[in-house]
């Protein structure tokens, strides 16, 4: 058992980042963590420095609607999806058997369309998105509401070469992203 004395201030300043609270995780830090951690904290203090500091950390894919944009060999086949408006991408790290990656190793595909609806004229990925979008509302969800509404459906890709899963449960492993794929 450990007991740490901390004051709500300093708790309260650990989570500040430019005047703005941002939250510190206190509680896997200063309840759960190991003894190592501690060690490695008071014998390396001066040579650490936040991650944030040495490298852009940025969220993965925010679709609004994963239901929409991730799709399965099925859907794809059952709307009849050209392949051009389709990308290889990493869903959740649960699909990646290895550290390192290629396309080659990945099944899911999202939804990826450049070109507005105007454009899109006699094509299937059209179809999907009137029929199978539009007709159930997606494009009316808040998380649409700062989007193009005309251009709705256009996905933000982010690409990394490193991915490092924030949702791990016991595992920690940092993906090496051989294509740069998003």
């Amino acid at each position: 058992m450990r007991i740490v004395i901390m004051r709500q201030s300093n708790l309260y300043a650990e989570g500040l980042e430019n005047g703005k609270y941002i939250g510190s995780k206190w509680g896997g830090k200063y309840l759960r963590a190991p003894n190592i951690f501690f060690t490695i904290l008071r014998k390396d203090k001066d040579v650490l420095v936040p991650l944030k500091d040495v490298a852009n950390i940025i969220a993965g894919i925010i679709t609004g609607a994963n239901s929409f944009f991730y799709l399965t060999q099925t859907d794809i086949k059952a709307w009849e999806i050209e392949e051009k408006y389709l990308i290889s991408t990493v869903k959740t790290p649960k699909e990646l058997k290895t550290i390192s990656f290629s396309r080659h190793d990945l099944r899911q595909k999202i939804l990826y369309v450049e070109g507005r609806k105007n454009e899109l004229d006699k094509t299937n990925v059209l179809e999907y998105i009137l029929k199978h979008g539009e007709s159930k509302n997606i494009h009316l969800r808040r998380s649409f509401e700062n989007r193009d509404p005309m251009h709705w459906y256009k996905v933000r890709l982010k690409k990394a070469r490193l991915l490092w899963v924030d949702l791990r449960g016991d595992k920690h492993v940092c993906h090496y992203n051989q294509d740069y794929l998003p």
